[in-house]
């Protein structure tokens, strides 16, 4: 979405300049590609995954699990350790 940067008179030069400088970063492709090591590290892990893992089960199973664990970690702080309200 274009959004050009607020006019003189509207915010500080300082936030006018900032947002000028973030438009034209936001318009610009990145110039840096990924190192070497990453995209093998990357291909071989994917590659090792076979395809169910990607499955509509497995996204699933892995969605509850980490909910889960966020549960049990919000039920630590709460009540001081066990996991269990009191």
């Amino acid at each position: 979405m274009k959004l050009a940067p607020p006019r003189k008179g509207e915010a500080a030069a300082s936030t006018r300049k900032k947002a000028k400088q973030d438009a034209g970063r936001g318009r610009s492709a990145s110039k840096k590609s990924p190192s070497p090591a990453r995209s093998r590290a990357a291909t071989r892990a994917l590659k090792r995954e076979g395809r169910s893992a990607a499955s509509h089960t497995a996204l699933s199973r892995q969605a509850h699990a980490g909910a889960r664990r966020r549960v049990s970690a919000e039920g630590k702080k709460k009540t001081g350790g066990s996991g269990k309200k009191k």
